[in-house]
Formats: structure tokens, C-alpha cells, sequence
């Protein structure tokens, strides 16, 4: 099923998921969400954008990947 911008639903690569790159060098990689949903997170998380796709917060480098 192929969605359409004019729906205003999600289009599928506005589909990511997290990879949590922790400090102490294991790697965590959630379920699937929204790019908007990630975004939002981050400010919990007090993670400052470096680029894009990538995030530093204290306890880790976190990644946005799409799916």
C-alpha cells in the first residue's frame, strides 16, 4: 500500500528507528516510529543535534535510521 503526501499520512520513509550507541560500548535499536516522534524525544533525552541523523547526549551517541 503506497501512501500519499495529500493524505497528510506518514509517507513510509518518514518511518526511523533509534540506534543508541551507549558509552560503554553496546548498541540498542528501537521499534520503529516516526521521524517527528523521534525528533520530539530528544529534548527528554537533553541529546543535542550534531547532524541530521545523529545526537549526543550524555550517555550516548543516538542515530536515526530509516527503515
Amino acid at each position: 500500500m503506497t501512501m500519499t503526501q495529500s493524505s497528510g499520512a506518514p509517507q513510509p520513509s518518514d518511518h526511523v528507528k533509534l540506534v543508541y550507541h551507549y558509552r560503554d560500548g553496546h548498541d540498542f535499536t528501537t521499534d520503529t516510529m516516526l521521524r517527528a516522534e523521534a525528533a520530539a524525544y530528544m529534548p527528554l533525552l537533553h541529546a543535542v543535534a550534531v547532524d541530521a541523523e545523529h545526537y549526543e547526549a550524555a550517555f550516548a551517541t543516538i542515530e536515526i535510521r530509516r527503515t
